[in-house]
């Protein structure tokens, strides 16, 4: 096996496996289509259960989030109530590219959604620079000083449209304007990365292009004909989603024109985007009814100042964001202590439950002899619950976290995982345990996640084919440590192509 040959990998972040599907087989996406005609390709299984805030940093370690640590950007503390910043810098594993580095290969990490910080590197790691949701406080780079260039160079990028827009009103004919913001984006990317695959020395480089991440969040109604916002807005000729896809199209085109031709490449896209109909404080509700009697004064509290929190005007969240969000958490923990079993938040198109245990919790209520049967009451009582209208279930997986994952950070995650079903709009869910609850308005961003991923594997000289059908998120980083000659490496995956 060599490892002469240079490796890069790129994250389409939050791209539609289907979208891509169709944009190439229709010749919309045509620099995708050229790579994809040479390469390995297909469909590869996400982790069950989990969302985007534990699949990328398991992408990056070859392991779970119950062996890295890191579930989502906020996870309770000490087997406690409240809830802190679990950032992606406190991941427990090394990272493909660290392991590259400690090998003596030159390394290049480039904006990569969810991603660890190195502490040193043989090479450069740019950090949060223009990712969704990345927050200035959160950039850094290896080595440090390549902070203080990269604005001189490529200019100050803008902030996501999800971040800047997160205490605005939702204003579903407001599309225009965050189409011009994510094309700048792209383009500014695009000459970054461009940029420094010219200006570096480099064996290994991992970038991400992140762009879909918030046009999927925020532009799904203008795609979609079935979404109740999609009327509301002036139709622009075509599809607007479908106009960023183009531009990511150009920016691959214009990223894999710089790579050397001997070049592996890798490819990532996902995890997929769909319409948004759960909101993520339904499953609270729905707990609330399974536990029984009312809610408690906090969460009574908490209601009724979330209620006036969406009455305010969007000038004053923005400068009590801080304190609100404070309130929210102490209200939140005094809850929780006091009720049986309360809901984890993990991302938006999935749910998590945690048990509040004797000797784990410090109030704990249910007696450890009491947990099986507990959580499985759970599962059969909320599998049971579906959509007034459809008939739909809700829910569309469920299952004890410990009959899937058990790793030392076992402990942290929520006892009990859920994936929503969002077979269109929900209204009102009901069951024979819960009675009718509704929900009165959908959530904020018209698209979240689903669990599509979609991997490109590109060998120069080597016969194109299809993916194994068993092929996994977890074998990413035992390809890319193949392609890069690391032998050794003890990782529960396996390569995705055979290597020579």
């Amino acid at each position: 096996m060599t490892n002469k040959r240079k490796v890069f990998f790129l994250a389409l972040e939050a791209a539609s496996p289907d979208l891509l599907a169709r944009g190439m087989n229709e010749g919309w996406l045509p620099n995708l289509a050229a790579l994809r005609e040479r390469s390995s390709h297909g469909a590869i299984r996400s982790l069950r259960g989990v969302g985007a805030n534990a699949l990328w940093p398991s992408i990056y370690t070859g392991v779970d989030p119950s062996r890295h640590g890191r579930f989502y950007h906020s996870q309770l503390q000490d087997n406690g109530y409240h809830t802190g910043d679990a950032s992606q810098f406190g991941v427990t594993r090394n990272t493909i590219w660290e392991e590259a580095s400690r090998a003596g290969r030159r390394v290049a990490v480039l904006d990569l959604p969810k991603a660890p910080a190195s502490v040193e590197l043989n090479g450069i790691q740019v950090l949060d620079w223009s990712t969704h949701y990345s927050y200035a406080a959160e950039f850094r780079t290896v080595p440090a000083a390549l902070a203080k260039q990269l604005p001189g160079t490529y200019g100050e990028p803008e902030e996501c449209p999800c971040l800047d827009r997160r205490y605005l009103t939702p204003a579903p004919p407001a599309a225009a304007e965050i189409i011009d913001q994510l094309e700048r984006t792209i383009i500014a990317t695009q000459n970054h990365l461009v940029g420094q695959l010219r200006t570096q020395s480099w064996d290994f480089c991992m970038a991400s292009l992140g762009a879909l991440h918030c046009a999927g969040h925020q532009l799904w109604h203008l795609h979609d004909p079935s979404h109740p916002w999609f009327r509301q807005v002036e139709q622009a000729q075509g599809d607007p989603l479908l106009q960023v896809y183009r531009t990511i199209d150009h920016a691959c085109g214009a990223i894999i024109d710089e790579l050397p031709e001997d070049t592996a490449v890798v490819i990532l896209a996902g995890p997929g985007m769909g319409p948004n109909y759960v909101r993520v404080d339904l499953l609270d509700e729905i707990l609330l009814r399974l536990e029984g009697g009312g809610a408690s004064a906090a969460k009574g509290m908490n209601r009724a100042l979330k209620r006036l929190w969406r009455l305010s005007p969007q000038s004053w969240r923005q400068r009590l964001s801080g304190l609100a969000h404070a309130m929210d958490g102490r209200l939140q923990a005094s809850d929780r202590s006091r009720r049986r079993f309360f809901s984890v938040q993990t991302n938006d198109n999935v749910g998590g439950i945690r048990i509040n245990l004797q000797g784990r919790e410090p109030d704990g209520l249910v007696a450890s002899d009491a947990l099986d049967e507990t959580c499985d009451e759970l599962i059969a009582r909320i599998r049971s619950l579906h959509v007034v209208g459809s008939g739909e279930s809700l829910v569309r997986d469920i299952f004890r976290t410990n009959t899937v994952y058990a790793g030392q950070y076992l402990a942290q995650l929520p006892d009990i995982l859920i994936e929503w079903n969002q077979p269109g709009v929900i209204t009102a869910i009901t069951s024979a345990h819960t009675g009718l609850i509704r929900q009165d308005r959908l959530p904020d961003l018209s698209g979240t996640h689903n669990d599509r991923l979609w991997c490109l594997i590109h060998l120069p000289g080597e016969q194109a084919g299809e993916l194994a059908a068993d092929a996994g998120a977890l074998d990413i980083a035992p390809t890319l440590a193949a392609l890069c000659g690391l032998d050794e490496l003890d990782l529960p995956g396996q390569p995705l192509v055979p290597l020579s």
